[in-house]
């Protein structure tokens, strides 16, 4: 199972790998203690999509749609991810004050449909 958690959460036993998702470093994290193992910033969100969701500008729905045209360009990244996932965990960090609306919260929605639609094509 894929977790989204606040950058600032403690770290759990079963996170595994711990990948910070956001256009830009959070600027209340210090770089050398940040408990994450990377920082994806090529699958975050553009600073513009970014800046709608944040400013209310865009419904939660179109955010996550946008979103994932957005990531046609880094696909790529997927099967690592999704490795990680089923060998030891995926936990995807964010730092936004809204912990149900947010980049990871996509992102991880994003991969699980993903994933469903890999085990049977049938889905739509």
């Amino acid at each position: 199972m894929i977790k989204a958690k606040h950058i600032g959460d403690p770290v759990s036993a079963d996170d595994g790998l711990r990948v910070l998702i956001e256009p830009a470093w959070p600027k209340d994290v210090g770089r050398t203690r940040a408990p994450l193992n990377m920082w994806l910033k090529d699958l975050a969100p553009s600073q513009k999509l970014f800046a709608r969701l944040q400013d209310n500008t865009l419904n939660w729905g179109d955010f996550v749609l946008l979103y994932s045209v957005e990531l046609e360009k880094n696909r790529e990244y997927f099967p690592g991810l999704q490795d990680h996932n089923r060998n030891g965990g995926l936990t995807l960090l964010h730092a936004s004050s809204d912990d149900d609306h947010n980049a990871a919260v996509a992102l991880k929605m994003i991969l699980e449909d993903e994933d469903r639609m890999a085990k049977d094509p049938r889905i739509v």
